[in-house]
């Protein structure tokens, strides 16, 4: 992969991340409690600064063992999955869930 398309492609994620971030801190906003929101905003908090190191421990020993276009393609295949999770928890009206009354 080109040098190139990789920096396109990385600057397309990094400009995408409030789209994402935005409807999802206000469906939390929406069905947490009010009195359990700030620990709840607080441990994702606390998930996300953990898991940003673990991530890229694990994608360089990816790279190292099975190369950079196949831990791309199981990024890719990952991220695919999370993000239809995430739309058909959105849209699901079975869900069960009902926003929080304060």
């Amino acid at each position: 992969m080109p040098l190139a398309v990789l920096i396109v492609a990385l600057g397309i994620i990094g400009f995408s991340n409030p789209l994402t971030n935005a409807p999802y801190f206000g469906i939390l906003s929406s069905r947490v409690p009010p009195a359990l929101l700030p620990k709840v905003i607080q441990v994702i908090i606390t998930s996300n600064q953990v898991a940003g190191p673990l991530g890229f421990a694990i994608a360089g020993l990816l790279f190292a063992s099975i190369g950079l276009q196949a831990s791309y393609l199981i990024a890719a295949g990952v991220g695919t999955v999370a993000s239809l999770n995430f739309i058909l928890a959105v849209i699901s009206p079975s869900s069960g869930l009902s926003p929080a009354r304060s």
